[in-house]
């Protein structure tokens, strides 16, 4: 990609970063292929991945969350400055 912007767009090639992907796409693939179950066939499943902050909105994630009946599990993912508060929300 950063090849791309240099030669097709003519960005300087010093004002390129690449950030590669945070994921570890390797360890999701291999965890896949065992027959350990990450979530419940039980429940319907909700995930929310993102950095834990007021802008992101998880506390009205889990507000609006705790008005669905018991057939639903949510997950939230990430870290950040409002973890605690979101765990004490949670746990209301």
């Amino acid at each position: 990609m950063k090849k791309d912007l240099v030669e097709n767009f003519n960005v300087p090639e010093d004002k390129v970063k690449v950030i590669y992907n945070p994921v570890d796409i390797e360890n999701i693939y291999k965890k896949s292929l065992t027959n350990e179950k990450l979530f419940s066939d039980k429940y319907k499943n909700l995930i929310a991945i993102g950095r834990l902050t007021k802008q992101k909105g998880f506390d009205l994630l889990l507000k609006a969350f705790s008005k669905l009946d018991n057939n639903y599990r949510l997950y939230i993912l990430g870290e950040g400055e409002e973890k605690d508060n979101l765990i004490k929300l949670a746990d209301k």
